[in-house]
């Protein structure tokens, strides 16, 4: 049924959208640690917008008496996190140049680290300051946690999917006189236990 598809926004997972991954924030895709701060250490800061990042982290560290000739490697790492993950208490008028034009935005000092989080969809330019990881919401089982509410033989969908099919014909198995008292499930577990079956014959048991 529809409750039991990982790719319908329903049933999928919040988090991940059915994938079972999630993109992190990679800090060592991030920086630069031979760079002086003066020179942007950050490597998702050397875009379009550098003169307006280079003007707000100046003056972001000049509030905080972090020395801007400083390599961000020489740094202790109170002011790396700082740096990486800081929100400045006030707005900074910046006067800056975007592709020959002259620019002023009002803004905070957010890091860098800080704003990739806030992305809510990195675009492919940006994947790659990420690294993936196993989603923190449904642990790479694929489902919402409605759909993974739901369980037969003790366990649930996301956790059958996640099996090596050796692991599921032999888990069909160990059921088999339960099922097999059951004419819904008899006729379902039946076609299902040849399909795998029929994937180990042609050695797709992977």
């Amino acid at each position: 049924t529809k409750l039991f598809q990982f790719n319908k926004f329903d049933t999928a997972c919040s988090k991940c959208f059915g994938t079972g991954i999630e993109l992190v924030p990679d800090v060592r895709k991030v920086i630069d640690y031979d760079k002086e701060i003066k020179d942007i250490p950050f490597k998702n800061w050397q875009s379009s917008y550098k003169d307006f990042y280079n003007q707000i982290l100046i003056l972001f560290c000049n509030d905080n008496n972090i020395d801007i000739e400083t390599k961000f490697g020489d740094l202790n790492l109170e002011t790396q996190d700082k740096l990486l993950y800081g929100i400045s208490n006030k707005k900074y008028k910046i006067n800056y140049k975007l592709q020959s034009k002259k620019r002023v935005k009002t803004a905070q000092f957010i890091g860098p680290m800080k704003e990739l989080e806030n992305i809510v969809k990195p675009t492919e330019k940006e994947k790659k300051y990420y690294s993936q990881r196993v989603c923190s919401t449904c642990k790479g089982l694929r489902f919402s946690e409605k759909t993974l509410s739901y369980k037969i033989y003790e366990k649930n969908l996301g956790e059958l999917y996640t099996l090596q099919i050796n692991d599921l014909i032999n888990w069909i198995n160990k059921y088999k006189n339960n099922w097999q008292q059951s004419s819904i499930e008899r006729v379902a577990f039946i076609q299902i236990l040849a399909f795998l079956e029929k994937m180990v014959d042609v050695k797709l048991e992977y």
